[in-house]
């Protein structure tokens, strides 16, 4: 008999092992990103609960690639409680992505797997799905802060991320901060288009109360802006009870809190309409409870309570009221947060669910009782210019001496340094002598910088790769001047000048120089007087020179002729071997760089760089020894930038060790003193009194088909070359300004008629 109640008690204890076992119940085994953002992180949650009889155990958690990072409940998960499995995704490849996450716990013998899946996309116009809520041009992922379940000495962080739509250069700023609050924005600046965040931290230590605090920050849209509704962010964090040090016998003899409701259906209120509803509150424990503490998280709510201590069985009416008057006022959800001394429930959230009526706006005319109402045309819209304004005096701007320009420039001054360039730029004879005396007195301190050349065909990313270049070089330290030629109509003869615009964030360096200008139908790519320009910048202290050309394709190498490295940027598809071994602007290059190697398109990319390398080996040996590289980098998305510049530094640290560096200047400064004296005899030429009407006539004698156009060019270039007079500088008078003008004007007398 004993026998039998052994195996009996055996088997019993068997069945009892076999049924005490973890189970593993997820809430989703799935999670949908949709789009995010290139480079911007995003997490995962999935929440596990033990639905068997035995402690869960998560031992480890592993992810099918280095782009995702897990994290788990590393404690045992009790039967019936729940823990967490997060995954984040570092967004850093763009595209489709599905990635699995491998569970491993003691509920199962082999791994249980979850997936996340998404599109990473490098858009920066559209944040709306990323970024639903907007103050002003700043778009963001959340329109209220909140901290929740947070303990004393903890110090949890939040992040609002922060999207930049607007036109101009961002500085995220959250102002009135309590000081229990800090904040830094990352990064400190966000270019147009550009996304960042605001990291929150909560010191719990300095909040003033137990249970809710609450507060408004409020988010800069610009440098200067103030505080009001439209910017205003709500931040509330609550502070638990410590429980830690209660007796054993309240431990056993909790108090317990029980709600009829945790949620109210109030629908829509009229502005001055309110609605109120009652909430039961119940002690079903074995000890007192007590309501510590009951707040709402804003305005549109309030509330009454009869009691505050609760013996065991007893109850009260908790009155909740919302006003229609405050819900449009106020931003965040309408809520209640009761801090009790129910160690099971030391928190509870009621959710009031209640809107703000909207009232459409009722117009008589569409009403079915005023069937034949005529609505009388509203009056023209006036103009936004003042008409007025045509009459004020201009204040005259004030003109600088030769003597004050040259101080101005040498000192660093940027204001007179533009419009010594505005004099340069000119066309008038007298703006012309001045601005040469200028170049002249500045010519002592120029020569001391490192001028770049920087060309390729229109799009290929020019003034959007000068933007990242010049930050680059820029945090090495000194001086950058970015003279930008924006190409002149051949119809209207004026040019937008809207090169500038494309570099958002060199604009605003307080050691760079941004000069847009006119190619004025100057060939090469380049405007006439960006020689004296540059003379001009490094006179002035910038020791890196920036040249952006037109860009008009294979004959543009004028700016070859004026800097020590030029620099070619290309694109993918551009053609083959055979367009890259084509004389002109390929063999004028120092450097090849393609453009926009991202993406999909970085092995077009790669590819359109081995067409170009391949060229390059057809062309003779440049005269500076040097073999030009080809590179692959994105402007857009800054890779590939530090190899560039160590590559342009190689370049110079080779020309100035073989003498190659001296050689090239000597011979653009021959270059431009020939091409000096061809603009000024061509000038003189044509604004000479006697040569004008002479074109006059012979033009008619063309015209009327006694003269052909080769006999007429022979006729007017004789008369020139027989009675040619240079006149030589004076300084007889008082007019110096007519002196100076002596000094680079030829004067023509032809006096032949025929």
């Amino acid at each position: 008999m004993k026998h039998i109640i052994l195996i009996v008690s055996l088997l019993m204890g068997v069945t009892l092992g076999v049924q005490a076992q973890p189970k593993a119940l997820f809430d989703k085994t799935t999670h949908e990103f949709g789009t995010i953002l290139w480079k911007n992180p995003v997490t995962a949650t999935f929440k596990i609960t033990n639905k068997g009889d035995k402690p869960l155990v998560i031992s480890n958690v592993t992810t099918s690639c280095g782009c995702t990072v897990a994290d788990w409940t590393k404690e045992p998960i009790a039967p019936g409680k729940t823990g967490i499995v997060s995954s984040t995704f570092d967004a850093k490849a763009i595209g489709r992505f599905q990635k699995s996450v491998g569970i491993y716990c003691n509920a199962s013998n082999k791994p249980i797997y979850l997936a996340i899946r998404g599109e990473v996309t490098a858009d920066p116009k559209n944040y709306t799905f990323t970024h639903p809520f907007q103050i002003g041009a700043i778009r963001l992922n959340k329109e209220e802060i909140e901290f929740e379940d947070a303990n004393k000495g903890d110090k949890p962080t939040m992040e609002l991320l922060v999207a930049n739509t607007s036109d101009r250069l961002y500085t995220p700023v959250l102002m009135h901060l309590p000081p229990y609050l800090s904040a830094v924005a990352i990064p400190e600046k966000l270019g147009r288009g550009r996304t960042g965040k605001i990291k929150i931290t909560l010191d719990t230590e300095k909040l003033p109360k137990l249970g809710l605090t609450t507060a408004s920050v409020y988010l800069s849209r610009f440098l200067g802006d103030k505080v009001g509704e439209e910017n205003e962010i709500p931040v509330s964090a609550v502070l638990l009870p410590d429980f830690s040090h209660i007796s054993q016998q309240e431990r056993l003899n909790p108090p317990a809190i029980h709600l009829s409701a945790e949620e109210l259906q109030m629908g829509e209120l009229e502005s001055d309409e309110k609605k109120a509803h009652t909430i039961i509150i119940k002690n079903v424990g074995k000890s007192n409870l007590e309501i510590r503490d009951l707040q709402v998280f804003n305005s549109a709510l309030g509330v009454q309570l009869k009691k505050r201590v609760l013996k065991p069985g007893a109850s009260t009416k908790l009155k909740i009221t919302a006003f229609g008057q405050n819900l449009k006022k106020v931003k965040g959800t309408p809520r209640v947060l009761m801090i009790t001394n129910d160690p099971n429930n030391p928190k509870i959230i009621i959710k009031v669910k209640v809107t703000s009526k909207k009232i459409a706006m009722e117009h008589p005319e569409n009403s079915e009782e005023y069937k034949g109402l005529t609505v009388n045309k509203g009056i023209e819209q006036p103009s936004i210019v003042n008409p007025y304004l045509k009459l004020r005096k201009k204040p005259r701007r004030r003109e600088f001496s030769v003597g004050e320009y040259v101080e101005g420039i040498v000192k660093g001054d940027v204001t007179v340094l533009s419009q010594a360039v505005t004099l340069v730029e000119s066309v008038k004879p007298e703006h012309q002598a001045i601005a040469q005396e200028v170049i002249e007195k500045c010519l002592p301190y120029s020569g001391n910088s490192m001028r770049i050349g920087i060309s390729g065909v229109p799009g290929a990313g020019k003034s959007t790769s000068i933007d990242v270049f010049g930050l680059h070089v820029l945090e090495k330290g000194g001086k950058l001047a970015v003279l930008a030629i924006d190409p002149s109509s051949e119809r209207s003869k004026g040019s937008i000048l809207g090169d500038k615009t494309r570099m958002e964030k060199l604009s605003v360096h307080p050691k760079s120089f941004i000069r847009p200008s006119p190619s004025a139908g100057s060939l090469g790519g380049v405007a006439r007087k960006t020689r004296e320009t540059i003379i001009l910048c490094e006179a002035a202290g910038f020791d890196k020179i920036f040249v952006e050309t037109v860009g008009v394709g294979q004959s543009e190498t004028a700016v070859h002729s004026m800097v020590d490295f030029f620099l070619l940027i290309q694109l993918a598809g551009t053609g083959d071997e055979l367009q890259g071994i084509k004389r002109g602007i390929m063999e004028m290059a120092d450097g090849i760089v393609i453009n926009k190697a991202d993406g999909s398109n970085i092995e077009k990319a790669k590819l359109a760089a081995s067409h170009f390398r391949n060229a390059l080996h057809l062309f003779p040996a440049p005269d500076s020894g040097w073999s030009p590289k080809v590179m692959t980098y994105s402007g857009f998305y800054g890779i590939g930038i530090k190899e560039i510049w160590d590559m342009i530094y190689e370049y110079f640290a080779f020309v100035k060790a073989n003498g190659y560096f001296e050689y090239r200047r000597n011979e653009q400064a021959k270059y431009w003193m020939y091409e000096s004296i061809n603009e000024h005899l061509r000038d003189s030429f044509y604004n000479n009194e006697k040569i004008i009407s002479m074109l006059a006539a012979k033009e008619e004698e063309v015209l009327n088909g006694k003269l052909t156009s080769f006999v007429a060019d022979q006729k007017v270039i004789g008369c020139l070359f027989l009675n040619l007079e240079i006149r030589f500088p004076t300084t007889t008078g008082n007019n110096k300004n007519a002196d100076l003008m002596n000094n680079y004007n030829l004067r023509f007398l032809c006096t032949c008629g025929g």
